[in-house]
């Protein structure tokens, strides 16, 4: 899937326990994306080392909503735009 946009969903303060993730906005490009499945987001967290080497650490998520416009979808296919909300 290529993101085009991203929202937080968090209020600015929010306890660390009270953290609801985010949606991204876009296209897929292959594949199926279905609720409750598991992903894994790219780059993720990128940090530098000691010894200056960029390292990115993948975020891994659940999808808890897929829409199309106003649509609530079990499943997004390739073709069109979609928001999935994340964990």
């Amino acid at each position: 899937m290529i993101v085009i946009r991203s929202f937080d969903v968090n209020k600015p303060g929010s306890e660390v326990d009270d953290l609801k993730g985010g949606v991204a906005g876009g296209s897929i490009l292959q594949g199926v994306l279905k609720m409750g499945q598991e992903i894994e987001v790219r780059p993720g967290i990128v940090t530098k080392g000691a010894d200056g080497k960029v390292k990115c650490l993948p975020v891994f998520s659940r999808i808890v909503s897929l829409f199309a416009e106003q649509n609530e979808l079990q499943y997004a296919v390739p073709g069109g735009l979609i928001g999935v909300g994340t964990t």
